[in-house]
């Protein structure tokens, strides 16, 4: 593997005893050479990557990285029994990876899914897992890939959308609590005007009326937008109440038909998914009538089985680009973003009727 990025012509390669290794493409002194060696080691600890391979089933490797036993206290030789790997993902993960690796993870190309990997301890580590699928012949298939720990990336990722969601709230309840009540006293004082001018002055009682009408359109309009902001039904569970409303709001707000059909019996118990789900119903809303100029928007929550769910946003607009572009829009780069915090499976297609769909596969025991 080449890296051009490297100072003076360095580069990188597979090394024998963990992940990558940093060795120079000229070997100048000796004393360069142990340089190297000790970068290549400080590398390697500060940032796990682990290379394995398998053909045909994920549930056989061929071959995995001995330093994976160092970094997770795991076994080398329990990654070669079968099942082995799927056992050590993170229970509330499982069903969401199953999934994945029976479907999408087979299919040919290059494949990115995060997850958390249980260690000997039942520590939870973040694992950022990097696969290629090529076929070698009619009835086989090469998968190689590797582990890449991404915890301390996670974390820093949660805490930004922490502090994101706390604004987003924070400003939510500034527009509903004190902005809508300015409003609303100015509509009262148009009101009052209004009254005053019926007996002197009909057509300026009428001016006074309009601008009362509009005052109040714009009072509810914030109220949608401070709940959309801040949707405090998310924080007692109430994840299917909270898509009806968004689903009544967009109708109101851009005159889309939007049909939900919520299964009222998924309950979610983690406030963050919770959170996440609604977002990214948002997010791929807008998308839809924004960008894809659709009229009309399903959104379907359903159980799949004991452990699973999917969410499923639909629409008849433009659909997503026949040739995907270099750059993926902020609003794609984001609903990818959150399903990969609850370890959820994100797809994204165009259906044959034309339009978008965008489906999300969770675990949900």
């Amino acid at each position: 593997m080449e890296n051009n990025g490297l100072p003076h012509g360095k580069a990188m390669k597979m090394g024998p005893q963990n992940g990558l290794q940093f060795l120079p493409t000229v070997q100048e002194s000796l004393v360069e050479q142990d340089v190297w060696a000790q970068l290549s080691e400080f590398y390697v600890r500060s940032a796990h990557v682990i290379p394995w391979r398998t053909r045909g089933s994920r549930e056989h490797l061929e071959f995995i990285d001995p330093a994976i036993e160092s970094w997770l206290g795991l076994p080398e030789k329990n990654w070669y029994l079968q099942g082995f790997w799927s056992d050590r993902v993170h229970p509330e993960d499982r069903e969401a990876f199953l999934a994945f690796t029976r479907g999408e993870a087979l299919e040919t190309g290059l494949h990115l899914h995060r997850y958390r990997m249980l260690t000997q301890e039942n520590e939870a580590i973040w694992i950022q897992e990097v696969s290629c699928v090529r076929p070698i012949s009619p009835a086989e298939r090469l998968i190689c890939g590797m582990f890449i720990d991404v915890s301390r990336e996670q974390e820093l990722t949660e805490e930004v959308l922490r502090i994101s969601n706390f604004e987003r709230e924070r400003l939510g309840q500034d527009l509903h609590d004190d902005f809508c009540q300015n409003l609303a006293g100015i509509a009262c004082l148009s009101k009052r005007l209004e009254q005053n001018l019926q007996k002197d002055s009909p057509a300026n009682a009428e001016f006074a009326k309009e601008i009362t009408d509009q005052i109040n359109e714009a009072v509810n309009r914030v109220r949608a937008l401070s709940h959309s902001l801040s949707p405090l039904q998310l924080e007692d569970g109430e994840l299917v109440e909270c898509l009806e409303n968004l689903v009544r709001e967009t109708e109101q707000r851009s005159g889309v038909i939007c049909s939900p059909s919520l299964d009222p019996t998924v309950q979610v118990d983690s406030p963050d998914t919770r959170l996440h789900l609604f977002r990214l119903c948002q997010e791929a809303i807008r998308n839809a009538v924004s960008h894809g100029k659709a009229s009309q928007v399903s959104l379907c929550l359903v159980r799949q089985d004991h452990s699973l769910c999917k969410l499923t946003i639909q629409d008849n607009g433009r659909g997503f680009p026949d040739r995907p572009t270099s750059h993926e829009g902020l609003g794609i780069r984001l609903m990818k973003h959150r399903c990969r915090q609850f370890g959820g499976n994100l797809t994204l297609r165009n259906s044959a009727q034309g339009g978008a769909i965008v489906e999300c596969v969770f675990s949900n025991p």
